[in-house]
């Protein structure tokens, strides 16, 4: 089939979705193609729900759709925004604004619909092809292949995948930072733990192999991980680019058997054998790999 649009985004996360709605709103006609289910990328398939920092030197540098959306949901949750004129008084990451993932999902697919954005859920770019007038897509759903044209596409996909479908160079980055599983664990009271005998295993089981220093992230610390119930902890090393298909499902297996490997652990700690894994975040967090040349 053929369906035109104005423009075509490629990627739910908070870029793309907010890069949709702001098309919709000037009046184009907007297709927006995700590869998973749900909108929000990192804040919601990755679980690093703090979208980001809207101010600096307590004054506000960023505003717009984007902080529309996530006082939304902060609104919506009952929550309170940080006081962000304590600048002095707090490290940066205590002015983020933590959302409730669900809710922000929602809150993202309500506002897509409001806008009248066409959404295609379960969908991949296969090709890209530009002429003198507009830009065609092979796009992969699960009914098979399908045509789009659009005027104007913008890649917010992560590691921009349709521009280097398109024959575009990309600048691959040497060195890619570790990527982050978003777990929380619980089944314990930090309060009643032995931490000095805890760390002592620890850093056993690092010294032996075991554990890797990574395991717990930067702080190489266990206690850390067990009094913030895992939350953002646990970093794991790309051995591939993660911008292809089998780099990415490297990565989500190292990450998934670093966290089983850590859950091991724990539960042969003293104090923690009733530890449980709650929740893992459906996508590894990952920056990005690779950016667009010129």
């Amino acid at each position: 089939m053929h369906i035109d649009y104005d423009v075509t985004v490629v990627g739910a996360g908070t870029s793309g979705v907010i890069s949709a709605i702001q098309a919709a709103r000037a009046g184009a006609k907007t297709l927006l193609i995700e590869k998973t289910g749900q909108p929000g990328g990192t804040a919601t398939s990755g679980g690093v729900d703090f979208p980001g920092l809207f101010h600096a030197w307590g004054r506000q540098v960023i505003a717009g759709i984007g902080w529309e959306l996530v006082t939304r949901t902060v609104a919506e949750a009952g929550g309170v925004l940080p006081d962000f004129s304590k600048w002095e008084t707090y490290r940066h990451w205590q002015l983020q604004i933590p959302v409730n993932a669900p809710l922000y999902t929602c809150i993202l697919d309500e506002a897509l619909r409001q806008t009248h954005v066409s959404v295609s859920y379960h969908t991949m770019v296969a090709t890209v092809k530009e002429d003198a007038d507009n830009v065609r897509l092979t796009l992969c759903g699960r009914e098979g292949l399908s045509t789009v044209n659009t005027t104007v596409l913008i890649d917010a996909s992560g590691d921009a995948n349709a521009v280097e479908l398109a024959g575009y160079k990309l600048r691959r980055n040497s060195e890619i930072q570790p990527c982050t599983p978003m777990i929380r664990v619980g089944g314990y009271d930090p309060a009643t733990l032995d931490e000095k005998a805890i760390e002592a295993v620890f850093h056993k089981a690092m010294a032996t192999g075991r554990l890797t220093r990574l395991d717990t992230g930067m702080s190489g610390s266990i206690i850390t991980f067990l009094r913030n119930h895992g939350s953002n902890c646990i970093h794991v090393r790309a051995e591939e680019d993660p911008a292809s298909s089998s780099g990415r499902s490297r990565m989500e297996q190292d990450a998934r058997a670093a966290v089983l490997r850590l859950y091991r652990f724990l539960r042969s700690c003293s104090g923690l054998s009733e530890l449980q894994l709650e929740y893992i975040a459906p996508e590894c967090g990952i920056l990005e790999g690779a950016t667009i040349a010129g």
